[in-house]
Formats: C-alpha cells, structure tokens, sequence
C-alpha cells in the first residue's frame, strides 16, 4: 500500500493550504492524500448565542464535494476524496483503518478560534488511540516548498519512537532536508551539558542519523515557547518538528502546553510527534527525574 496523508477538511481557503503543504511533503516520498471532510452539526458560540458553523458546512455534498474534486485535481499527487455525513470523532477511526496514513493534517484558522477546538477535539480520541504524527499548517505560512532547512525541537529528555513514529522516517529522509536541533536552555542552567543531552537523546532515538554539533541550536530563554520560536527564526527554518510527550499532545494541544502555544504563534508547518510513554516497557531507558517532563 502506498503511504497516505490524510487531510481533514475544514473551510476551503484552510484546506486548499493544508493540502498543498501535504503534497509538497508527500512527493518526494510517493505518497497518496487524502482529502477528508465532515458535515456536522451548527456549531454554536456559547458566548454570543452566534452559530459559527462555516458555510461551507451547511453547503450541499454535492457542492462540497465538487470543491474538493477540483481541488483534488489539481494537486501535483494522487488524491482521494471523502466526504461524510455525522460526526469528525467517528468517521475519522474508519478512515484511519481504510486508509492506514503516515499522517494526518489539518489547516489552522488566521484566528484560532471554536473551529479549531472543535476540529482538534474531535480529532483528540483517534490521535489518543493510534499516535499518529499531526502536521498543522498555519494560516500565516509561505508557499509551499520542500523543506530546506527543519528544526526539531527537543527537551533533553530521553525519548522513544512508537511504531507510527518510525514509519514516518523515510518520508522524513526523503526530504534531504538540513536537519538542526533546538534545544531551550533555562537561565540558570548549564547550557553546554544540556545541548549535549538534548543532541544524545535524538541520536539515541534513531529519528536522525548523527547529528553534528554545527547543527545544534540553543537559545537561552524563560519562556520555552518564545525560545522555539526565536531558534525557528534565527535559523530560517522552514518547519519544525515538535517531541511531544503525551500527557501534552494527547490531552492539551490546544490549552496549556507548550506545544499549544508554539503552535498558536507559529508562522511555519509543525510536524507533531507523539512519543512513547517513558514508563512503557516497550521503552529502552528509563527518564531522567532530574528533568521536568511538563515542557512539552
């Protein structure tokens, strides 16, 4: 089976970005999109009493599913489309299980409002069960083009890939991207030690070949968000790869990790990768307790 990404659909402007920085990322490595939407339900503002559903989603099917052909046609990949009645949280598990992607993917909104929430919650119980590596693309991102330059961020901690990490590696280095790791050092910490864990924890991985030392990138910073996003300008990247441990991808994309908020500010594609639980038997070493794990 070809690998696939699955793009969830959202307003039309948000998913003809989403799908295009999926293509792009998808062709050096043959794979497939898959262009996912849902109609669902009037969604209501709690706070104005104002439905805030896109018309999109009260459009006919055959209206949207017209967009998303058209749309679909002109992308440079083989691409499905599906469009489905109900709810986003049930069709997306049998999606999943047809399709099996590498990847799934969804555009942000310029305002990160209900929409997203709605989209990301609903999107929550597969991402718990299946661990599945999330691409968000932000609406203030350039064109897309394949990465030149990618900046994993990374906490220091020991981490350890699931299966569905791995397989996204040779799409990874199908890329022949310029991979740099950024790593953000507290003001009272001991900088050099800690760019040496943060650079042995990747290689201890296997996500990366070896890493050189030229390719380390360490901003001193009290806010670890603020840090990624400084190291994301200053290197030029073009997308980031978030660690995220589970206790903050799986339950607080969008409240209070770090996570959320690098992903709320950010201008460039995030590739979000969930990691095992460093309890897991699967894992190979046991965490450093010296090392707050809640950063990311």
């Amino acid at each position: 089976m070809k690998p696939s990404f699955l793009v969830i659909s959202d307003l039309l402007d948000v998913t003809q970005r989403a799908a295009a920085w999926a293509a792009r990322l998808a062709a050096p490595a043959g794979a497939q999109l898959v262009l996912l939407h849902v109609e669902t339900m009037p969604v209501i503002d709690p706070t104005s009493g104002m439905m805030v559903t896109p018309v999109m989603y009260l459009s006919p099917t055959q209206e949207i599913n017209d967009a998303l052909t058209e749309l679909a046609q002109q992308l440079p990949v083989e691409t499905t489309v599906e469009v489905w009645g109900g709810v986003l949280s049930a069709v997306l598990p049998e999606m999943i299980a047809r399709y099996q992607p590498e990847l799934l993917v969804l555009g942000l909104n310029e305002e990160h409002d209900v929409l997203d929430r709605l989209l990301l919650n609903q999107a929550l119980p597969s991402l718990r069960d299946t661990r599945l590596p999330l691409l968000l693309v932000p609406a203030a991102t350039s064109n897309p083009t394949l990465p030149h330059r990618v900046a994993l961020a990374v906490d220091g901690e020991p981490f350890h890939l699931s299966k569905q990490a791995e397989a996204l590696k040779p799409i990874l280095s199908a890329w022949a991207a310029e991979y740099s790791v950024i790593h953000v050092a507290r003001a009272s910490s001991a900088p050099e030690k800690e760019m040496r864990q943060a650079l042995a924890s990747v290689q201890m991985s296997g996500l990366l070949p070896a890493v050189p030392n030229e390719c380390a990138h360490e901003v001193r910073h009290a806010s670890p968000a603020t840090g990624v996003l400084r190291a994301v300008a200053e290197m030029q990247a073009d997308l980031l790869v978030l660690i995220a441990r589970p206790r903050s991808f799986l339950s607080a994309l969008f409240h209070h990790s770090v996570t959320a908020e690098v992903a709320r500010r950010s201008s460039v594609p995030m590739l979000v990768l969930p990691v095992l639980e460093e309890h897991s038997p699967i894992a190979k070493t046991q965490p450093n307790p010296s090392v707050d794990l809640k950063a990311y």
